[in-house]
Order: structure tokens, then sequence, then C-alpha cells
């Protein structure tokens, strides 16, 4: 090693002291230039691209490692975020379950627990098997083997209520739990909520109901169970599920009598701690029923059923009508555009010769992850000309990107739950179709349940034809700027937004799992797995 070559890795080991990322890849970058990169230089490159979003250039950095050390943990765990963080959720996949394999780590199958339902080859047995060996981890970390059953209170005048979540302090992502926690009714409720985010005062502007606040970011699981065992809550509803998978570890604690998972789930927890999963009658086909440890509880309603009380901009004009030119558009998280999602965006586009499509999302503010993106398409032959990426902006604004696109696509196995509500209150109709499994029928749940039924066939073939259909037909696009005036005076009105009656369906459905526990009925439950065939092996 010469003299130069010696400064400049003390210099890296100088900059990563301090966290300087962008000075640490500069020197490392002149090692690569200079032809003496080792492994740990790559791991360096890989894991500091990583740390500025820039997922594309991480790969191959990555790789390069692990072709000189296979066997390197952190290139091998950094490469299955860069690949996630990009849409290829297989790939990652493939990395995390050999990771969870090989290291006796909770955290890497926790990673993979988390991310599974998002995997195009993941089946619902295996979603299934892999999250209730989560929760064998979890029960281990805990210290807990046989969780001790909660005293319920006998006959208590209101029914206690908590909710745990870590993002009480998101308006907008929280648009369904509103009407439920600003709804209940006070003669029957008490409402407890349990703030596991860590901001300090955070904004709960949007909150209109007299509940107790406990702030339990700072505490470990077994102090935040102890504190909802103090409140004596009767029902403890999760709103977190594997968004925040280090608090499922509170469950296992048994700190509520009933302990039931709503709004963040999209699969099975895993977790036979949780008695009951509330979802609806378009997420729970009875054949999938035997994949969760939970009994489900499918509501008549959707039960993303929302209220919008944020500021949104006006709607905007169909830009087909405006400018004559149709353009399909997805504003979703980037590692949901998986490798189908862009086969079949670009079967659309190959048809649809004239359609352009706009993206928008924080990965894809980085103009090398935008290259990755261009080259999948052109790989199928979608000139890159038809793509067009829209920059970083406020919520506000980010809304008005709406104004821009005809026809919102749906992502899949992992539809929109945000951006479906989101795209349907900028009056733009979003395509999805129904899926194998929950986390592909969330957009489904909310498009049943307005007057746009149509536009969630049975099939992805049906929903390509359609796309397709809207794109070239004039008389189908006709339809659009009629679908956009009438859009929020239709969603109003419709069971999508009826919070009253989700309300009343909620209530009714907490309320009876109280009187099934007196009773030994739980009638508002649904366990009957009898039209269920048996797991099929097969489905790796």
């Amino acid at each position: 090693m010469n003299r130069a070559e010696r400064d400049l890795r003390r210099r890296v080991r100088t900059h990563q002291r301090s966290g300087e990322i962008l000075s640490t890849l500069r020197c490392v970058d002149q090692l690569i230039d200079r032809g003496v990169a080792t492994a740990n230089d790559w791991r360096i490159m890989g894991v500091g691209l990583c740390q500025l979003g820039e997922f594309s250039q991480a790969i191959g950095a990555l790789q390069n490692c692990l072709r000189e050390v296979p066997d390197d943990v952190e290139a091998r765990y950094e490469l299955a975020r860069a690949w996630y963080k990009l849409g290829d959720v297989d790939s990652s996949i493939a990395v995390s379950e050999s990771l969870a394999q090989d290291i006796d780590n909770p955290n890497f199958l926790m990673g993979l627990a988390t991310i599974l339902p998002g995997a195009p080859s993941a089946s619902n047995l295996r979603i299934h098997n892999v999250r209730r060996k989560y929760a064998e981890v979890v029960r281990k970390h805990e210290r807990v083997t046989l969780p001790k059953p909660t005293t319920r209170r006998v006959n208590p005048p209101k029914l206690r209520i908590g909710y745990l979540s870590a993002h009480l302090h998101h308006p907008n992502y929280m648009k369904p739990v509103w009407p439920l926690l600003n709804g209940h009714d006070p003669d029957r409720f008490e409402i407890h909520l349990f703030d596991d985010s860590n901001v300090p005062s955070p904004d709960w502007h949007w909150l209109d109901t007299k509940a107790e606040k406990y702030a339990v970011g700072k505490l470990s699981n077994a102090q935040v169970a102890e504190q909802i065992r103090r409140a004596e809550i009767d029902i403890l509803v999760d709103l977190s599920a594997f968004s925040e998978p280090k608090r499922l570890g509170v469950f296992v604690h048994r700190p509520a009598a009933i302990q039931v998972a709503w709004f963040n789930s999209f699969a099975t927890s895993g977790l036979e701690e949780f008695d009951y999963l509330i979802g609806d009658r378009f997420v729970f086909p009875k054949a999938e029923q035997a994949f969760y440890t939970e009994t489900v509880i499918p509501l008549a309603t959707s039960y993303l059923t929302f209220h919008v009380a944020h500021d949104a901009p006006p709607i905007g004009e169909s830009p087909c009508h405006r400018d004559g030119s149709f353009t399909f558009g997805c504003l979703a998280t980037q590692y949901k555009i998986t490798p189908g999602v862009i086969d079949a965006w670009s079967q659309i586009l190959k048809a649809a010769n004239s359609a352009s499509l706009v993206l928008a999302n924080r990965e894809l503010q980085s103009k090398c992850n935008q290259q990755y993106v261009l080259d999948q398409f052109k790989r199928r032959d979608v000139d890159e000309s038809r793509i067009r990426f829209l920059p970083p902006a406020d919520h506000y604004e980010f809304l008005k990107y709406y104004d821009q696109i005809d026809l919102t696509l749906d992502t899949f196995p992992y539809n929109g739950g945000t951006t479906t509500m989101e795209s349907l209150w900028q009056g733009v109709p979003v395509l999805s179709f129904n899926g194998d499994r929950w986390a592909s029928r969330t957009s489904r749940s909310i498009i049943h349940n307005t007057h746009l039924s149509k536009f969630c066939p049975e099939t992805l073939e049906a929903m390509i034809q359609m796309a397709i259909d809207y794109a070239s037909v004039k008389s189908k696009q006709a339809e659009l700027p009629i679908i956009r005036n009438e859009m929020r005076d239709q969603l109003v009105n419709s069971d999508a937004c009826n919070t009253d009656q989700f309300v009343k369906e909620m209530e009714t459905a907490l309320a009876t799992l109280v009187l099934g526990r007196e009773t030994g009925n739980e009638s508002h439950a649904s366990n009957d797995h009898s039209d269920v065939a048996p797991f099929d092996s097969s489905k790796k």
C-alpha cells in the first residue's frame, strides 16, 4: 500500500467517524478509480449510497463486495434493502430469507415477515408460516411463554377501548381512523389513545374527542403493556401492525382481555395473542380465512371508510379533455412498483401507443433511480420518452399532480391505500383488480364501496384491457370529465365515506366481542372454515 492509498483510507475513516457520507464516498471513489478497492471499500460505498437514497447505484457496489466476501452480513442486508426500495421485492426476499436462515438475529426475520405480503412470489401460506415463526421469536425476546390472562372488568358502565399507534400525528395517513375516534358514542365508550411516536407535542388538531392520551414511544414493550393494564382497557386495538413490528411485543404480554388488529393490517399478524382481525367482506374471502391466526371480523362496509379533513386542492380538468393527450399515473411508493406491475403497465402503453405515464415518489427524486425505472420499461420495448417523473412536493402540491393524470394505475400485489383515497378525492378513478391476498384488495375494498366499482374488475387481464380502452376510445374518455366533476359529491354520498355507518358497524363489532365473551356467542366474528381447502404445500 503506497502513501497516497494510506492517506485515502485514513480520510475514509475520519469522514466515517464524522458521519460525512459524501466526503467518505468521494474518497472511496478515488480508491475505486485507482483499482485498489477492497470488499470493505465496496461495502462502504454501497451502504453510503443507500443512506443517500441512491439505491440503483448501491446495488452494483454491494454486489462487488459480495463477489469477494459472499457472507458479508451488512452488504447482504443493504442489498436486500436496495432491491426492496426499487420495487424488486422478490430479489429482496431471496436475500432477506437467506439472512434470516444464516444469522441468529430477530431483526432479519422481522424484516422478512414485514415485507413478505408485498412479494409477488409469496403465497398466503408462506406469509402465514413466516409470521407465525416471527411470533415465536417475539415471545422469546419478550420472555413470555404463557401470557397472563388480563382480568376483564365485570359489567363496566362504558366499554374502555385503547388504541395503540405510532402514526397518530399523521392526519393524512390516518384518514380512515379519524371517523371512529371522533365518532365513538361517549355514553357507551371511553377512549384511550397510546401514542407510540417520539414526536414532542404532536399536533392532534384533527382529534375532536375527549380521550385519555398516553405518550409511550420511549417505553419498552413490557412497560407499555403495564401502562395499558393499569388503564384497565377492555379492548386493545392495534393500529400499527407491521408498520411498527417491534411493538407487536406489547401484545404477547396480554395487557387487555380482548386484543384486536385493525387499519394497518394486510395479512395475518401470526400472533395468537391477537384474538380478532377487522377487515371487510372484500378482503376476507372464506377460502383464505384459514391463513389467519386471528378470528376475522368482516365488516359489511369498507374497513378503510374515510373522511378528508385536511386541505386539498380543487379538482382540475381531465388532461385528455384539456389538451387531447391521455395520461396514466401512479403516485405510490416505489417499493410497490414491482416487475409484474411494470409488465402490466408496459403492455398497456404498447397497446395505447399515444398514452404516457406519470410517476412520483420519494425514491424517484434520484436521477439514477429514475434511470433504473426507465431501463425496466426499455427492456419491455417502451420508449423512455413516454415516462415522466414529477419532483418531490409538499402534500398540497403533491395532490395537484392528479391534475396531470386521467386514470391512476394501481400497484400489486401491494395496492394503494392512502394513494387510492387521494386519487379518488382529486377526481381520478383508480384502476385495480381482485388480487390474490388482502394486500391486493385494499383498493377493491374502497372502490367497491363507491360509484366506481367497474374500475375494479376481477382479473388483471380485464384491468389491462380497461386501461387500453380508456386511453384509445374517445367515447370512454368522454366519461372522465363527468366523473371528475361529480366525484366529491358522489364520494361523500357513498359507503366509502359513510363514516356514521362505519362507526356504528365498528361499535357493534367491538361491543359484540365483549358480549360474546360473556355469553360464549361471538356472532359478529367469522371463523367458519368449512369451505376451506387444506393448505397447498406446493405453494412456496
